[in-house]
């Protein structure tokens, strides 16, 4: 799985694309289910300092037995390498943790208890 990388806000850098493909490629091994990825790398304006944050989404399309499930998680930090690894950590832990569909769980009695 080869992740998608978009900037936006800022010139494309090779550091950071080969950052988003080893946490990309980590993610895949750890929940090989993970069909998907897509980056999104901004820069946002900072009004108290010159060095803009960046705001980093990773979407990713995990396909099951049961049924595909697609994620968005997001982080923001004044270091881009910090940033992605946030972002990455929290699409980890929703995969992971994310509950499994099932009829049942669906039912609106399943959701009062």
């Amino acid at each position: 799985m080869l992740p998608q990388v978009t900037f936006r806000g800022l010139l494309p850098s090779q550091s950071v694309v080969d950052a988003v493909w080893r946490n990309a490629r980590r993610l895949h091994v750890l929940v090989p289910e993970v069909a998907e990825c897509h980056v999104v790398i901004e820069a946002l304006p900072n009004d108290r300092k010159r060095q803009p944050w960046y705001n980093v989404i990773v979407h990713t399309t995990a396909s099951t037995l049961s049924e595909p499930r697609t994620g968005r998680d997001a982080a923001c930090d004044d270091n881009v390498f910090i940033a992605l690894r946030e972002a990455f950590g929290s699409a980890y832990e929703n995969l992971v943790t994310q509950p499994q569909h099932s009829d049942a769980a669906d039912s609106p009695g399943a959701r009062l208890q």
